[in-house]
């Protein structure tokens, strides 16, 4: 009887935060899905539909956690993978929007919004990686010039001259939710702003001077074993770009807590750079035993079946390589034997 109330609560204050939608009341929207959650928090739909209020309201942070969240209760619901992509491009995070996209196409191949999306974001991508190469005169900023900025709690801020137009219909088709809501507007792109930094005073003759770059920083701060998924996430970005570094930091990781560590927010680029940081570091320089228990506990990951439908052909070379490694030393082994080694790299998608 209880749960018959929570069920028809949780439907009623949905159905309610549907109407504030339609009618542009996104923080009432916001409200009632959010109360909705409260009776019901196993349903996907209720932070999907939230983080579309969120989006509405440019508030991206909040949309791509309760995608997240989304995408932990449903991994196959396509709306939570696209709008996440659209939170992460409008955050300036191309790669993993473009990833979002791409997964979401998986899931829905003909999906021609979501393809849509996909072509701008790695036009994106490329119109970046184009504006990052330096410049020979950094163009000084004018009164005239605006900046637009925008941050809500815990969201890093995004410097732009143009806004990203958010544009979601389902395969062609009105959505029940959302029709004829999205305003139209012009699509933008992600301007970078050139600042101007003050000019570095002349040293004069006998003087000294010593600069300490970010990446000696890093190299003199001691590493710690992450508690969370936070920790390990800020961790990873700081020494992924150091293969010697990240073997390091790795073995500080036991393998048996990689799962909680992780939990929904595995990525491509993780398993990228494990590969490799295994087959460099891992095979020549430690016990089979310990790469075996450290890809055992990996492959219980969520979301590393996404990574795995995603490996490059070098990447499929580097995994089937280290699974030959392991299987060249199965009989002197005692935590593990052939059967053992073959279940698992099926599980990876490989073969011994």
């Amino acid at each position: 009887m209880e749960e018959k109330k929570k069920d028809g609560a949780a439907a009623e204050l949905k159905e309610q935060g549907n109407n504030y939608f339609k009618k542009g009341d996104f923080h009432g929207a916001i409200k009632s899905y959010t109360s909705s959650m409260e009776h019901d928090p196993s349903n996907s739909v209720l932070p999907i539909n939230r983080a579309m209020a969120y989006l509405k309201l440019d508030m991206y942070t909040e949309a791509e956690a309760d995608c997240s969240l989304g995408i932990l209760l449903d991994k196959k619901n396509v709306k939570a993978h696209w709008r996440r992509g659209i939170a992460r491009r409008s955050l300036g995070r191309l790669e993993e929007s473009k990833r979002d996209f791409e997964l979401a196409l998986v899931l829905d191949p003909s999906n021609k919004a979501v393809k849509e999306e996909l072509i701008k974001v790695k036009e994106l991508i490329v119109k970046s990686g184009k504006d990052s190469k330096p410049a020979s005169v950094a163009k000084p900023l004018q009164k005239s010039d605006t900046i637009a900025t925008k941050s809500t709690s815990q969201q890093p801020q995004i410097v732009s001259s143009k806004r990203v137009a958010i544009k979601e219909v389902s395969n062609g088709q009105p959505s029940e939710l959302f029709e004829d809501i999205l305003p139209k507007k012009s699509t933008g792109t992600l301007e970078s702003v050139a600042e101007s930094k003050p000019a570095r005073a002349p040293a004069t003759e006998g003087s000294t001077l010593s600069f300490t770059t970010p990446k000696d920083f890093a190299l003199s701060m001691p590493m710690t074993v992450p508690a969370t998924t936070m920790e390990l996430q800020r961790d990873w970005k700081s020494y992924s770009k150091d293969k010697s570094r990240l073997y390091e930091y790795l073995k500080l990781i036991k393998p048996e807590s990689m799962p909680n560590l992780f939990k929904s927010s595995f990525e491509s680029e993780y398993l990228t750079s494990m590969l490799a940081v295994f087959q460099e570091f891992y095979i020549p320089s430690e016990e089979p035993a310990l790469l075996y228990r450290t890809l055992a506990n990996l492959i219980k990951v969520q979301r590393i079946d996404l990574s795995l439908m995603f490996m490059t052909a070098s990447e499929k070379k580097e995994l089937a390589s280290i699974f030959k490694h392991l299987a060249a030393h199965a009989e002197k082994q005692d935590a593990y034997n052939q059967q053992d080694l073959t279940s698992l790299a099926s599980k990876f998608k490989t073969t011994v």
